[in-house]
């Protein structure tokens, strides 16, 4: 059940627009995410990468193929933001391309309906959407999504699901000339 911020008569605050304010942390330890079945995420996911290689870069492998702790993040719009950043500068190149770094690993969750996924075939889905960042600037990463379909997922039982490779809004091209996602698989756990 969604948990709303309230004021200290118990009353539920609400938004310019009167709907109801989801709390970001519940007091029951969950995340408010409207996308969940029961409205409630988990406050970290697992993501566990596979299958990257080196390209031109050649550290690729050590950087991304791994489980990242991804933790609660934001909402921003139509998803729920869970988040990994990589410590410090983690060079995936050097030589040539010094400032080329892994910086981030996102996992969203969502509905597709004002996403920009839309035009992918999300519309009217809920969707998990995960990129990792090649790069300093979005859209130089690679993306894996799967479809759940018309309803919401049960977001606190996720377990092993395994997202594909998606070519989506930024097709990885940015991407696929530093490192190699030839044999890429993604799955997704609460935590």
């Amino acid at each position: 059940m969604p948990q709303f911020w309230t004021n200290t008569a118990g009353n539920v605050l609400v938004d310019i627009t009167g709907k109801p304010i989801l709390c970001a942390i519940c007091p029951c330890g969950g995340i408010g995410c409207e996308f969940c079945s029961s409205g409630v995420g988990p406050p970290q996911f697992g993501v566990t990468i596979s299958g990257i290689t080196n390209d031109v870069c050649a550290n690729c492998d050590p950087e991304f193929n791994d489980t990242f702790i991804c933790d609660f993040d934001s909402i921003l719009g139509d998803a729920c933001k869970w988040k990994y950043t990589f410590p410090g500068e983690s060079a995936l190149c050097t030589g040539l391309y010094p400032g080329v770094q892994a910086a981030f690993v996102s996992l969203w969750i969502g509905y597709g309906n004002d996403a920009p996924w839309d035009r992918h075939g999300a519309s009217g889905q809920y969707w998990a959407i995960v990129e990792i960042n090649a790069g300093q600037n979005s859209g130089t990463g690679l993306h894996f999504r799967h479809l759940f379909g018309g309803s919401k997922p049960d977001c606190e039982s996720i377990s092993s699901q395994a997202l594909s490779v998606h070519e989506g809004l930024f097709p990885p091209a940015v991407f696929d000339y530093y490192c190699s996602r030839g044999s890429a698989a993604c799955a997704i756990s609460s935590l």
